[in-house]
């Protein structure tokens, strides 16, 4: 058994009993639910970088290049 289980082994036995129910409640609905992404406010970066991020479209290119290795 991993590091990580048995510590959480532990600290689910620390819970009162009365609370387990809530907690697996609430690790059943993290679980089900879609992981939200979180917004990027490009317009934060641009201006930074000299002419490189003169524009949130110069921010998305260069983002796009990243992901696409140049390719």
């Amino acid at each position: 058994m991993s590091p990580l289980r048995q510590e959480a082994f532990k600290l689910i036995e620390s819970v009162p009993e009365e609370k387990l129910y809530s907690i697996i409640q609430l690790i059943l609905s993290r679980e089900n639910s879609p992981t939200p992404k979180k917004e990027i406010d490009l317009n934060k970066y641009s201006g930074r970088g000299g002419d490189m991020f003169g524009s949130v479209e110069a921010v998305e290119n260069y983002i796009k290049d990243l992901r696409s290795d140049g390719k």
